[in-house]
């Protein structure tokens, strides 16, 4: 694997006010993409053999094979990203190629419940202001009850 492009990105990143971490993950994200490439494509790693093909497979690949959750196949193909924008400013290669791959949706997460602690505080307070209205409506809430159809009245 050719270091010399991922160490001028390192550096480069650094001038730009990069937390060390940051580009420590940067780095690991790309040699991970490095050394599947270099396995797949039975080629050394560099830039200007990076082929749009070559970024659908390694999401594939992140996706299928190694069972990457989202977040981790968005972050490493961010990497890559960056990656591929720094190098094309440097003249490196001509093309982005991960200009036309995106993303993998993320699930959203159901929204949490509060704690025993936040709904004692959350029924304490509309208590504390005393009306009744608010106090109903926050007990049918807790308690997962259903309100009962309003009927008409004069309705039989």
């Amino acid at each position: 694997m050719n270091d010399t492009p991922l160490k001028a990105f390192a550096e480069t990143l650094a001038r730009e006010g990069k937390s060390p971490m940051t580009i420590r993950n940067y780095l690991n994200d790309l040699a991970h993409f490095a050394r599947w490439f270099s396995q797949t494509n039975g080629e050394a790693f560099a830039p200007e053999a990076i082929t749009l093909l070559d970024v659908r497979a390694y999401k594939s690949h992140l996706l299928t094979v190694a069972k990457f959750k989202p977040a981790t196949v968005n972050r490493r193909l961010a990497a890559l990203a960056g990656f591929c924008r720094w190098a094309k400013a440097q003249s490196l290669i001509v093309d982005n190629p991960t200009n036309q791959v995106g993303g993998v949706p993320e699930a959203q997460s159901a929204p949490k419940a509060l704690g025993d602690t936040e709904l004692h505080r959350l029924l304490r307070e509309v208590y504390k202001s005393g009306k009744k209205r608010d106090i109903a409506i926050v007990e049918v809430l807790v308690s997962g009850a259903q309100p009962l159809p309003l009927r008409r009245s004069g309705a039989s």
